[in-house]
């Protein structure tokens, strides 16, 4: 717990020095698999939007005829336009971050990669579904994802960048590090991405998805 916790605070006195030099040391160290994982990512999506071909829905499937705001309020205990919904959906983008680590700890990172590509699987798919009953991918991507992904989106490539991270640092020997201190610095490294930006970038994801995502699907499919 010492070395970990010497290794998260660094040389930082203030909040500001640590993200200055911390968090933005860890982004820095993490940029070979930021990219790795963004690749794993567009790819997930074009693994997705492929199988839509091979596994097609009813015709039926998608009625987005008269889609109005009260569509979203049925929606089960997920309690979109209410503001304990952000409360929910946070947490399970916390929990779901936090399986991929243990996943990726016992895995060298596969497994919790593994976990955090399935969503980006899924839409890829409603992307080729959706373009299959003649509404526009894109439209898709621009009402349903991007008014919450462009805050977690970034979320998840930033975990899933750490999980590869830790893999890669459990796989590959250190010349002045034990495995242990090398891999307790990297999860320094990834606890300093969780809590400096992840936890954040989710909350503020968790908003935009609960009050501005369901408006703009209406306004651009209702």
């Amino acid at each position: 717990w010492r070395a970990f916790w010497k290794a998260f605070v660094g040389e930082a006195s203030s909040l500001r020095e640590w993200y200055r030099r911390e968090v933005f040391g860890a982004l820095v160290r993490m940029r070979l698999p930021i990219v790795m994982m963004l690749l794993l990512l567009v790819g997930a999506i074009w693994i997705g939007f492929e199988q839509a071909g091979e596994f097609a829905l009813p015709p039926g499937a998608f009625n987005l005829d008269d889609l109005q705001l009260d569509t979203f309020s049925q929606i089960g205990s997920i309690k979109l336009l209410e503001p304990q919904g952000v409360g929910i959906i946070w947490l399970h983008n916390l929990r779901a971050s936090a399986l991929a680590f243990l996943l990726g700890v016992i895995s060298f990172g596969v497994f919790g990669v593994l976990i955090l590509m399935l969503p980006f699987v899924l839409i890829g798919y409603f992307m080729g579904t959706l373009a299959n009953v003649g509404i526009s991918p894109l439209v898709f991507l621009a009402g349903f994802i991007l008014p919450h992904g462009v805050l977690e989106i970034p979320a998840i490539l930033l975990v899933g960048a750490g999980i590869v991270y830790m893999g890669g640092v459990m796989l590959t020997p250190s010349v002045d590090k034990t495995i242990g201190d090398a891999w307790l610095a990297a999860l320094a490294d990834w606890a300093k991405i969780m809590v400096g930006i992840g936890i954040l970038l989710f909350l503020f994801a968790a908003v935009l998805e609960v009050f501005l995502t369901p408006r703009a699907v209406v306004w651009l499919l209702g």
